[in-house]
């Protein structure tokens, strides 16, 4: 028996086309959950980075950064060849007043704003992870994405009410 194989028909793009990307190409899935934020939904950068902020402030054990033998060996070297390079012991400046400020107010966040809000800046867990320990439907990803929303709305809720009441 012989079996037909079909031959692909390869178009060749012209030499003056450009090559198309992969980004360029459609993609069927996104249309559906939408590619664009939501107009009502406000820009949540600086309390992501207000989070981040106080996730090192409550993990921090000693500010100095911890260094191998080989990293020690290389820096007395350095500085006996006279190389001085200036190290503040510190990878990021940490903010403790604000971190302080975030601590008290998530004593008034519900119990799962505030464990979302853990799982996810202290124990730095993968979205999956956080979703099996909470409960949370995994699918559609835009589930976690809103609850991580609110979370982070309801944070911030509380910053600006301490605010109004200093």
């Amino acid at each position: 028996m012989t079996e037909r194989r079909q031959i692909a028909a390869r178009t060749w793009r012209r030499s003056d086309d450009p090559a198309r990307r992969g980004s360029d190409l459609p993609v069927p899935h996104l249309a559906i959950v939408g590619t664009q934020p939501a107009a009502n939904q406000p820009d949540r950068r600086e309390i992501g980075a207000r989070l981040e902020n106080w996730s090192r402030w409550a993990t921090e054990r000693e500010r100095d950064i911890e260094s191998s033998p080989t990293a020690r060996m290389i820096d007395r070297a350095k500085r006996e060849a006279g190389i001085i390079e200036e190290r503040t012991g510190e990878r990021r400046d940490i903010d403790e007043h604000d971190a302080l400020r975030l601590e008290q107010a998530m004593r008034h966040l519900t119990t799962q704003h505030r464990m979302l809000l853990w799982w996810c800046y202290i124990r730095q867990a993968q979205p999956e992870v956080v979703c099996r320990k909470m409960s949370i439907a995994h699918r559609p990803a835009t589930l976690f994405v809103d609850m991580f929303r609110q979370a982070q709305g309801a944070v911030e809720s509380q910053l600006d009410n301490q605010g109004k009441k200093s």
